[in-house]
C-alpha cells in the first residue's frame, strides 16, 4: 500500500514539475500563503517563531484557556479523552513516585559510614579536669 503524501510533500512535488505558486494552490486546493509556507524555509521558520512568542504571551495563553474551556463544555469526546490523559499521567507519577521511594528504602538498608562523634574540650576545662 502506498504512502499517503502530505501536503507539504505534494506542493514541493508540484514545485519539482514547474508549476507556479497560483497553480499549486490551486491544485492542491489550500490557499497561496500555505504554498508558500511550505515552499520558503524563511517564512516558515518565522511563521514558526511568531507562533512560539504568541503562545507565550499572555494574549496568547488567555486565547488557549478560553479556547480550551469552551471545548472542555462542549465536546464529551474531548473532555473523555482529556481525562484519561490525565489519569495515565497521575498513574506515570504515581509509579515513578514508588519506584523513588523502594530506591531510598534501599539505600538505608545498607550500613551507613559514620564519622564517630568525639566532643571537643577546651583547654579551660582540661585543666578543671585535672584538679
Amino acid at each position: 500500500m502506498a504512502k499517503k503524501m502530505s501536503l507539504g510533500d505534494k506542493i514541493r512535488a508540484l514545485r519539482k514539475k514547474g508549476l507556479s505558486y497560483s497553480q499549486i494552490a490551486k491544485a492542491v486546493k489550500c490557499h497561496i500563503s500555505t504554498v508558500v509556507y511550505h515552499l520558503n524555509p524563511k517564512v516558515k521558520a518565522a511563521h514558526i517563531k511568531h507562533s512560539k512568542e504568541w503562545h507565550k504571551s499572555e494574549e496568547g495563553k488567555k486565547y488557549k484557556r478560553e479556547r480550551f474551556k469552551a471545548r472542555y463544555k462542549d465536546d464529551t469526546k474531548f473532555r473523555e479523552e482529556h481525562l484519561a490523559r490525565l489519569r495515565k499521567a497521575g498513574k506515570k507519577r504515581r509509579e515513578q513516585a514508588k519506584a523513588n521511594k523502594e530506591a531510598r528504602i534501599g539505600e538505608s538498608i545498607k550500613p551507613k559510614k559514620t564519622r564517630r562523634h568525639i566532643p571537643v574540650v577546651k583547654k579551660e576545662e582540661k585543666k578543671e579536669m585535672k584538679s
